[in-house]
């Protein structure tokens, strides 16, 4: 059992054992590492969200139990932002596992145990339990205290913070100027994937609390700092131009002007592909009804994509979208429809 993650054992034994095989992954096989971690995560929202009175989806994706979890359980901001990049580097390890560093591995592997100290402290019923340090088993250093920060590089023009979370740091050190060249050196993919990642889960920003975001992605995941970052800077023109590569690559929108966001919002402008991801984000191995999984789909929308709604109308653009977007995906055989008109994966 891991002495860092001993804490669960007494009433959440399961969750115990996954971070325990996490932490023993995490150095030598560290993209199964962030794999093990996913079901844990899963596991810690739904139990937060029943907690709550709500019952999530059987089989509810990460990314739709984290944005009920946002919106029902008022999720503190520093567990957010180590929940989102769980999720991130966990949908990464699935698909590119030449990517995952034993470096971002064990970032991770702090983040969890941060997440399940925040958790237990919630869930766990003992007003007398005081978080631990999370401790390296393989190398026996300690993280830093959330509540410990450096003092400001007088030699850094930029203002550098060494205040980090994680005992890891970046390619070429922690101030503003490298983190500046460490950015020039990404592909367009790697950057575009820096500001969505960044901006995923922010909603409608203006143009400057989204280049704070990115600041905060890029400085917290490469142990840079704490993310802080003044207009006019080198930096933050290379972020404003990170962004923007964003938006041509499609994947960041401007619905208004002076703003960026990953989310779509208005019904008006999805596209059939965009519906049936709504419907396929939803689905597990069971039968639905139709009107069962619209309306789920259009909760996961308004969740994970900031779709505006407030009342189902079935004569409404979200309705017949989405209703549209299953009869697509059984005509192409991706859903199978039973005599009753249920419907599943097939």
């Amino acid at each position: 059992m891991s002495f860092n993650f001993a804490f669960l054992e007494s009433k959440f034994p399961h969750l115990a054992k996954n971070a325990a095989i996490a932490e023993k992954q995490v150095d030598e096989h560290s993209a199964s590492a962030l794999r093990t971690m996913r079901p844990i995560l899963e596991e810690v929202l739904r139990l937060v969200l029943q907690q709550e009175g709500f019952q999530p989806p059987k089989g509810a994706a990460l990314a739709v139990l984290l944005g009920e979890a946002r919106e029902r359980a008022q999720l503190p901001k520093t567990v957010a932002t180590k929940l989102e990049l769980l999720r991130h580097e966990c949908n990464q390890s699935n698909h590119s596992l030449e990517t995952v560093g034993i470096e971002n591995a064990r970032a991770r592997l702090v983040d969890l145990h941060g997440v399940c100290c925040w958790f237990y402290e919630r869930c766990g019923g003992d007003p007398d339990w005081q978080p631990e340090e999370y401790v390296h088993p393989h190398s026996g250093l300690r993280t830093r205290p959330a509540s410990e920060s450096s003092s400001t590089d007088a030699d850094d023009p930029d203002g550098a913070d060494d205040s980090v979370e994680v005992e890891f740091r970046g390619p070429e050190g922690t101030t503003r100027r490298k983190a500046r060249r460490y950015l020039q050196e990404l592909d367009r993919e790697q950057r575009v994937d820096l500001a969505f990642t960044a901006l995923e889960s922010e909603g409608l920003l203006p143009m400057d609390q989204a280049v704070r975001a990115v600041a905060r992605e890029l400085l917290y995941l490469r142990g840079m700092g704490d993310g802080n970052v003044r207009a006019g800077t080198e930096l933050w023109a290379e972020i404003e131009s990170v962004i923007r590569d964003g938006v041509r690559a499609g994947y960041l929108f401007h619905p208004r002007r002076g703003c960026v966001s990953t989310h779509w919002g208005v019904a008006d402008e999805y596209s059939n592909e965009q519906w049936e991801e709504c419907i396929t984000a939803v689905l597990d191995t069971n039968y639905w009804s139709r009107e069962d999984l619209i309306r789920q789909a259009a909760d996961w929308a308004r969740s994970n994509h900031g779709l505006e709604w407030s009342r189902l109308d079935e004569r409404g653009p979200i309705y017949e979208g989405l209703k549209a977007a299953i009869t697509r995906l059984i005509r192409r055989g991706d859903l199978e429809s039973n005599s009753s008109g249920y419907v599943r994966p097939a």
